[in-house]
C-alpha cells in the first residue's frame, strides 16, 4: 500500500521546488542588496492571491479574514495552534483600524493605541509587520495632497501570511551563516 502522499508526489515535488526557487531568488536579492519593492513583489509571486468581499467595517472585515485565512491554513497543512504566523500589512492599516473602531456607534474606542491591535493579532499567534513600501502591483496609497477633498483610505489591502520560517526574514541586523572567509 502506498504512503499517505504517494497520489500527489509529483505534484509536491514540483510545489517544492518552486519554492525552493523563490527562496534561492530572495536570496540572491538580499546578496545583491535590493529594492524592498522588489522583494515583496518576489514575496507576492511565491505567494497564493485570494481575496474575500466587505461585510461590516474595516476592522471587521480585515480581521475576521485574517482570522478565517490562518484557521483554513492551520486545518490545511495541519499546523497546531502554538506555531506562530508571520502577517505582513501595509502601515495605514492600523490607522485604518482605528478610524473604523472610532466611527461605530456604541462604545467606540477612540484611543485605540498600538498595543491593543498588536494584542489581537497575539491572540491568535500571529506576529504583525507593519510596512512602508508598496509591492509594484500596487501603486503608493498616499501621494502629495492637493486641494479638494481628502485623499481617503484604499478600498483593498494587499497582505501578506506565512508560518514562521516559511519565507527569510531579515530586520536589519546579523545574518550569521556560520561561514568564516580568510582575507588573506
Amino acid at each position: 500500500m502506498p504512503h499517505g502522499y504517494a497520489a500527489d508526489k509529483q505534484q509536491l515535488l514540483a510545489r517544492l521546488r518552486r519554492i525552493e526557487g523563490q527562496v534561492r531568488g530572495l536570496q540572491r536579492m538580499i546578496d545583491d542588496d535590493t529594492y524592498c519593492i522588489d522583494v515583496l513583489t518576489q514575496l507576492a509571486a511565491g505567494s497564493t492571491s485570494i481575496s474575500g468581499g466587505s461585510t461590516y467595517g474595516a476592522a471587521s472585515t480585515l480581521l475576521g479574514q485574517i482570522d478565517q485565512i490562518v484557521a483554513g491554513y492551520r486545518s490545511r497543512h495541519r499546523i497546531a495552534s502554538n506555531v506562530r504566523f508571520r502577517c505582513i500589512l501595509p502601515f495605514w492599516v492600523k490607522d485604518i483600524l482605528r478610524t473604523d473602531v472610532a466611527r461605530r456607534q456604541f462604545n467606540a474606542d477612540w484611543a485605540l493605541p498600538d498595543s491593543a491591535i498588536e494584542s489581537w493579532f497575539a491572540a491568535r499567534n500571529i506576529v504583525p509587520v507593519f510596512h512602508y513600501d508598496e509591492s509594484t502591483s500596487t501603486t503608493s496609497v498616499y501621494s502629495s495632497q492637493s486641494a479638494g477633498a481628502y485623499t481617503k483610505f484604499p478600498t483593498t489591502v494587499e497582505w501578506f501570511l506565512f508560518p514562521e520560517g516559511t519565507w527569510l526574514f531579515l530586520d536589519g541586523g546579523t545574518l550569521d551563516l556560520g561561514l568564516v572567509r580568510d582575507s588573506t
